[in-house]
């Protein structure tokens, strides 16, 4: 059932109207539809079909699920800061990422009259205190260090 909108709703070019529509007539038709009669939505929707039983579905075989085993998550490695004479490297390097997974075994002492060179350009003196802190000592010192020459006090290797 609809009714025409209100004279003084706005029409727009194709003459619909813009604005609010009014609820009552909507309502009347909800209201009549739920008044119906189970007789009468029959005579609506029309005759059930008589369709014949439908046979069981044959039994399958069950599928068998994979054995799944769930481990627990790695956890992360464990970190050790690197302090190279108690601050930050001056940058990062493949090598300092590496050696930042191994735990701190000694304290690195510059022998007398050796300072240790700062620089971005030449990380491999940070990256050989790092590698003194956490390596292990040589059975053998080697040339350098035998010599004195060496910029620590102990001969460290580490693998690989």
């Amino acid at each position: 059932m609809h009714h025409p909108p209100t004279a003084t709703a706005p029409k727009m070019a194709d003459n619909t109207t813009i604005g609010t529509t009014s609820l009552k007539p909507l309502l009347e038709d909800a209201l009549s539809v739920q008044d119906m009669s189970v007789e009468s939505i029959r005579a609506i929707r029309g005759p059930k079909s008589r369709e014949a039983p439908r046979s069981p579905t044959p039994a399958t075989t069950p599928t068998p699920v994979p054995n799944i085993v769930l481990t627990p998550p790695t956890p992360a490695p464990q970190l050790y800061p690197i302090f190279i004479n108690g601050e930050l490297p001056s940058k990062s390097t493949g090598t300092l990422t590496k050696l930042e997974l191994l735990p701190i075994l000694h304290e690195v002492i510059l022998r007398p009259k050796k300072t240790l060179k700062r620089t971005e350009k030449r990380m491999s003196y940070e990256e050989g205190w790092v590698g003194t802190q956490r390596g292990t000592i040589a059975e053998r010192s080697c040339h350098e260090c035998s010599k004195g020459c060496g910029p620590f006090t102990l001969c460290c290797v580490l693998e690989g």
